[in-house]
């Protein structure tokens, strides 16, 4: 629901409580209404007993008449049934405004906080988690100021890879493809052993490039030298790119036109990042943004948790921890998260109790 739509329904409600209130204040002057008539005519009769003395005949048919007057106001607001009446106009406007409160509290930010619990967090674990963090987004000197202040390890030897991948990435990105190209040849092995596309894309990259500069020849010769490897994978791509030869002077409006379009350099960046993330046995998602996002996935249907917790037992964090263990933890809440999102916890102890073996608790962030 938007905003729009909750200023109508804001609207509808004005609307039906003036018209609530002038209903009500109907049915209350016709109630006033009756009790002055009552109340005059009990006034006239006591007059009449006042004039006639003690007579008694006048006085029983005085309190007769004034007998008369109470059943007939009694009868009128039986009749009239404004008690019931003003009950039922008030209940279905009171039930306008709480399904309209409704509505706006959906619109609001909802408390985040009553969904979060609160855990104890290690500084110096949470700083060299940031470190990497920068590290890996490539903000390499920021991430060595950090941990220069906040007194986290940072030996170059762990630096360097990243270093060198935020150089060849920022080198592609510039269209050069000298640097990704010796560091594929550097790991041709893992690479292979993967059976990569990454060798291939830049090949094929390096070859449209020269093609687009109408460097025909040198093209030709770089086909000859590097395409023969990859024909039984690629020959059909292989032979689409021998295709661009014919059309090296008119590429805009060709068939091959699609081929230079520089989504494909941010496609070959993407691919560079990922394969050489695996080979070197890094995460190519950063695992800070993996946490973030397994987060927000799951923040909804914490959220909703809480709330109908919070509603049955109050601070719903307490009383989760009157109702721990004594060993601590207690017991999560399972939310699904997508594939991507998911990372192996790592194991306390075996099925039987005994400890588990390394291999089998390794994580590495997907």
């Amino acid at each position: 629901m938007s905003i729009a739509a909750l200023q109508k329904d804001f609207e509808r409600l004005a609307k039906k409580q003036r018209t609530a209130r002038c209903s009500r204040n109907e049915k209350l002057d016709s109630l006033l209404q009756e009790l002055e008539r009552a109340k005059e005519e009990i006034e006239a009769q006591d007059e009449i007993m006042d004039e006639d003395g003690t007579k008694g005949d006048a006085q029983d048919g005085a309190a007769g008449s004034v007998q008369a007057v109470v059943e007939q106001l009694e009868s009128s607001v039986k009749a009239a049934n404004i008690g019931e009446t003003l009950a039922a106009e008030n209940k279905e406007l009171c039930y306008l405004i709480t399904k309209f409160g409704k509505a706006v509290d959906r619109q609001m930010p909802p408390d985040l906080e009553r969904a979060i619990k609160p855990v104890p967090i290690d500084s110096k674990l949470l700083n060299q988690v940031i470190v990497e963090h920068f590290l890996r987004s490539g903000r390499i000197d920021l991430a060595k100021h950090l941990a220069t202040e906040a007194e986290v390890d940072l030996p170059e030897e762990k630096v360097a890879p990243y270093a060198a991948l935020v150089s060849i990435l920022d080198a592609i990105k510039s269209r050069e493809l000298g640097q990704a190209r010796e560091w594929a040849a550097q790991y041709a092995g893992p690479l292979a052993h993967r059976n990569s596309p990454l060798p291939f894309r830049l090949a094929r990259m390096h070859f449209l490039q020269l093609v687009e500069g109408g460097k025909v020849e040198e093209a030709i010769a770089f086909a000859r030298a590097s395409f023969p490897k990859f024909a039984a994978q690629h020959l059909l791509e292989v032979q689409k790119l021998m295709g661009t030869l014919v059309y090296a002077k008119r590429l805009p409006g060709s068939p091959y036109e699609t081929l230079f379009e520089p989504e494909a350099w941010e496609s070959v960046g993407r691919l560079f990042r990922r394969e050489s993330c695996e080979v070197l046995g890094l995460a190519h998602d950063l695992p800070l943004a993996v946490s973030v996002h397994a987060g927000v996935r799951a923040l909804p249907s914490l959220l909703k948790f809480a709330t109908v917790m919070h509603a049955k037992m109050g601070d719903w964090h307490a009383a989760g921890r009157e109702h721990e263990p004594s060993g601590g933890g207690g017991a999560g809440a399972g939310v699904p998260l997508p594939l991507r999102l998911r990372v192996p916890c790592v194991a306390r102890a075996g099925v039987q109790g005994k400890p588990a073996h390394d291999d089998a608790v390794r994580a590495r962030a997907v």
